[in-house]
């Protein structure tokens, strides 16, 4: 089943915020640090988990990871503005199905699921049909849609 977690196209990637970032205080808050685990540690694995684990702390207090959404990450010029707002529907009911596990909602979800990948499928072909059929040059054609 899929997972959103788990997607090969990430809609989130993570980064450090360094705004408000003063080197003195990360270097002091280092410095204050326990690090006698870590050298104590015979493991090399362990103890190179432990120093992340001190070093990412100490991290997130000066330059926090925060979230920022991927747009345009995959550019499709046949998803209508229709399509898209289906697509939100068709994701809302399946949250509904996670969050719930009542199977109105699965079932639900499953035909909306469907009849998008269908017209997706459609006027994915239909935009295509249309540059082969407009271009009389194979080479433009593969310049203009990549």
């Amino acid at each position: 089943m899929y997972d959103p977690k788990f997607s090969p196209f990430p809609d989130y990637f993570e980064f450090r915020d360094f705004r408000g970032f003063e080197d003195e205080n990360f270097k002091l808050d280092l410095r204050r640090e326990s690090w006698d685990s870590i050298y104590k540690c015979n493991e090399v694995n362990e103890s190179y988990s432990r120093f992340l684990h001190t070093f990412n702390k100490v991290s997130n207090m000066h330059a926090p990871l925060k979230k920022a959404k991927i747009k345009h990450k995959a550019y499709k010029p046949w998803i209508t503005s229709g399509l898209k707002i289906s697509m939100k529907v068709r994701d809302k009911l399946y949250k509904k199905w996670l969050t719930t596990r009542n199977y109105v909602f699965l079932n639900k979800y499953k035909l909306y699921r469907n009849k998008i990948a269908i017209i997706n499928k459609i006027y994915r072909d239909r935009f295509y049909n249309n540059i082969l059929t407009k271009s009389d040059n194979t080479k433009k054609i593969w310049d203009n849609i990549n």
